[in-house]
């Protein structure tokens, strides 16, 4: 369940008081950093890397999925996730189970919770065909790669809240398209 802030209580607390304190740690006036990935080749990178390091992230999905990343005013970026092969590369396979097509700025904005992926699907920027199934087991497993630790000196509690988000906006799209 979501807290939400109240409009008016700040102007009745007088700064410094242990009362404006609790208010303030209950609800900070900035954001948490969600996400330090900048592009959509950060984020498939490090799906990739985690399928490498640990081939059992995909052993639920026997498929092979396209991403179709879009550019404004240029061709679109095509990424294959296959799960049977546990790899992650740029460009297109002869036969997909699912096919998500997205802007790569609004694919970034899903995974740094800046866009939310109800919106995005109904309002026609995220589009997915095929495998609904396959979509949402992608979701599952794409969570689960990027918690993965990116480094020795990482935890997986350092790892981005927003591939929640991302892995919500597959899921999502798929349940939206049954």
């Amino acid at each position: 369940r979501a807290c939400v802030k109240p409009a008016a209580p700040a102007f009745y607390l007088k700064a410094g008081t242990a009362a404006a304190q609790k208010w303030q740690l209950r609800f900070p006036s900035t954001p948490p950093q969600t996400s330090k990935m900048s592009t959509a080749d950060e984020i498939f990178s490090t799906i990739g890397t985690s399928l490498k390091a640990d081939p059992k992230l995909a052993s639920k999905i026997d498929a092979v999925l396209q991403f179709v990343l879009t550019e404004r005013g240029a061709a679109s970026t095509e990424w294959v996730v296959d799960c049977k092969a546990c790899a992650v590369s740029r460009g297109s396979a002869p036969s997909v189970e699912c096919v998500v097509t997205i802007a790569a700025d609004d694919f970034v904005a899903l995974v740094a919770g800046k866009l939310n992926p109800v919106t995005a699907y109904m309002s026609g920027r995220m589009k997915v065909k095929g495998s609904t199934a396959v979509a949402q087991k992608f979701a599952a497993m794409a969570k689960k790669a990027l918690a993965q630790p990116r480094d020795a000196t990482a935890t997986a509690s350092a790892a981005p809240a927003a591939a929640a988000t991302t892995t919500a906006a597959v899921t999502t799209a798929a349940a939206t398209t049954t």
